[in-house]
């Protein structure tokens, strides 16, 4: 094996702990009883976006709509 692929599953690896890693933090701000829409954006805005549109729940989680 060359040193160039084991570079190249090394980058592999990190980027995918610091997915999960991001995930987690996403995660852990829609498990608040209140988002943090600040931080939500913050993490939107950095590598990995919300990581892959995983969280299709995050509009009705950050904007829910009052019966009111």
């Amino acid at each position: 094996m060359s040193s160039h692929s084991m570079s190249k599953n090394g980058n592999t690896d990190a980027r995918t702990a610091m997915l999960q890693e991001k995930a987690d933090d996403v995660q852990r701000v829609l498990d608040e009883p209140i988002v943090d829409l600040w931080l939500l954006r913050e993490l939107a805005l950095t590598e990995g976006g919300l990581v892959n549109g995983q969280y299709s729940s995050i509009p009705k989680k950050a904007t829910p709509i009052s019966n009111d």
